[in-house]
């Protein structure tokens, strides 16, 4: 029994992990775009 217990612990960390880095790859992908859109506009003005 316990080894099926640490076996969902492993699961449900992973499904953490994997949801964190998600969320940082996006945020980052967010502020390059935000970055080129700043850049395209101070270039246009």
């Amino acid at each position: 029994m316990p080894k099926a217990i640490n076996t969902k612990i492993l699961l449900a960390i992973l499904a953490a992990l994997t949801a964190i880095c998600s969320a940082v790859i996006y945020q980052s992908h967010e502020a390059h775009k935000a970055a080129a859109i700043l850049q395209q506009q101070q270039h246009d003005a």
